[in-house]
């Protein structure tokens, strides 16, 4: 299962990923302990180039996180530079206030 997009510092992608292994897990009942094993969720980051889509599977709905780092320096590339820039210039997609949806910061 896919958690979500990340957007690292240094700039590279990450997914977040979930999968459900076997995990081995102590029960008490009463007096007694035992050993079962217990379908567990185990949560892993993969680099988004090792990772590829599951056919059919639509992905639309999966949040992506961008590390601040990634937002300010996008900011001051692209949104800062070049003609209009200053106090008069025209706002652009990625002059938004920070968080929002598509920036769950720490979510």
């Amino acid at each position: 299962m896919v958690i979500r997009r990340i957007r690292d510092a240094d700039g590279s992608w990450w997914y977040e990923l979930n999968v459900t292994l076997w995990a081995r897990v102590a029960v008490r009942h009463r007096t007694t302990n035992r050993i079962t094993g217990e379908p567990a969720p185990i949560s892993f980051f993969a680099p988004a180039a090792a990772v590829t889509p599951v056919d059919g599977q639509n992905y639309t709905g999966v949040s992506t996180w961008r590390h601040p780092a990634t937002l300010r320096r996008a900011r001051r590339v692209l949104g800062h530079s070049g003609p209009g820039s200053g106090p008069n210039r025209t706002a652009l997609p990625w002059d938004d206030d920070y968080p929002g949806p598509d920036t769950d910061f720490g979510a």
